[in-house]
């Protein structure tokens, strides 16, 4: 972006730039804002002095500066956006089955969009799923989670294993329920390494704060309902964390607050995501999700995977090229240098090409340590 637009408080401001022109044109304003607060209180604290003495004392023209004190102490101060206080990772123990898939396999209407997918994640894997929409990479987390069964193969997962799915469809949250109420059914008392947060503290750091906590659900904005659905997931202490598209629909301090959490969570994470930067953040594995059910793997974050999508081609080539030597038996040819052949230390003869190298074939017949008329030997006797 060359510009950038900030809604705050029913107010509009236009930045030049991208978010991270945004990020220092909104700290400067937010300092200018602070010095005019300042200066404003300054001024109150010296007319209210001014207002409290007699009205002989104030003299003359008392009435205009009444009313500017009265302006000055009416005005509003800048309202500033509250921050999302960090928390540290809340997790169970987690043992060392987690989950683990075998022979794969689901279909919708004929069409498979996994086929014999073997996976058994590991107790700090950082995985992402890409693909195209449609591709089966939701599936891929609803199959985990349990929410379907498999048309082939089986999902099993471990007795120890607790798993937080943040799914890109929110489930119906209660509209006549209260967010603390919502919270509290899914801990109470949450410990963390921090100490023990009540839920309300919790909610707190989640800037559900105040009269918000007793809020019923039914009445919070569509992104209040999402980071409260998040915070529920969060507040069950998951040691297994499947996430779909979370950065969609979170403003930007969550986002900011979920990925130093997962930076400090010690358990699993398999996400779901078309951010490529927050895959690169997160990431140590990349799985792509292809038409036809196939799941490539491949190691990195994202810009890893798209630098291997680079030399795919390439290695696939090669790769045919060599499935069709095997079958057909064909080989390099040996080249004719017309010079008498050279002898290893093991006494074998083998041709040469004018780099020193021996070629393919005769390679192999050295790596036995055996002269070449004893294969003549061996394929006559067999004949």
């Amino acid at each position: 972006a060359d510009r950038t637009l900030e809604v705050s408080f029913g107010r509009v401001y236009l930045y030049e730039g991208g978010y991270s022109a945004y990020l220092d044109g909104r700290a400067r304003r937010e300092e200018m804002d602070g010095a005019s607060e300042r200066k404003r209180q300054s001024i109150l604290r010296r007319e209210l002095q001014w207002v409290l003495q007699g009205p002989c004392a104030r003299g003359t023209k008392s009435r205009e500066r009444l009313e500017r004190y009265e302006a000055l102490k009416a005005a509003q101060p800048p309202q500033a956006e509250q921050s999302l206080e960090g928390i540290q990772a809340l997790s169970s123990r987690l043992g060392k089955k987690t989950v683990e898939l075998k022979g794969v396999g689901k279909a919708f209407d004929g069409r498979w969009v996994l086929k014999d997918f073997d996976f058994l994640l590991q107790r700090t894997d950082r995985v992402g799923i890409v693909g195209g929409n449609g591709a089966g990479k939701s599936t891929l987390l609803n199959l985990i989670a349990g929410e379907i069964p498999p048309d082939e193969g089986t999902v099993t997962v471990g007795d120890t294993v607790v798993l937080g799915y943040f799914s890109q469809h929110a489930k119906e949250l209660d509209p006549n329920q209260t967010a603390l109420d919502y919270v509290k059914e899914r801990g109470d008392r949450i410990e963390t390494p921090e100490g023990t947060l009540t839920a309300s503290r919790l909610m707190d750091k989640f800037l559900f704060s105040g009269p918000m906590q007793h809020r019923l659900i039914g009445k919070l904005s569509g992104g209040e309902k999402r980071r409260l659905f998040l915070l529920g997931i969060l507040a069950s202490a998951p040691n297994v964390l499947l996430l779909d598209e979370p950065t969609n629909d979170l403003d930007i301090p969550t986002m900011t607050v979920l990925e130093n959490y997962l930076e400090t969570f010690p358990g699993a994470i398999i996400a779901v995501s078309h951010d490529r930067y927050f895959l690169d953040r997160l990431c140590t594995r990349v799985f792509a999700v292809e038409p036809g059910g196939a799941v490539r793997q491949y190691v990195g974050g994202y810009s890893d995977y798209l630098e291997s999508l680079g030399d795919r081609p390439k290695q696939e080539k090669k790769d045919q090229q060599s499935a069709h030597d095997l079958q057909t038996g064909d080989n390099p040819p040996i080249p004719q240098t017309g010079h008498t052949p050279h002898r290893t230390q093991t006494g074998h003869a083998l041709n040469r090409t004018q780099s020193g190298h021996a070629p393919y074939r005769v390679r192999v017949m050295e790596s036995f340590a055996l002269p070449y008329s004893f294969f003549v030997q061996q394929i006559i006797h067999t004949n």
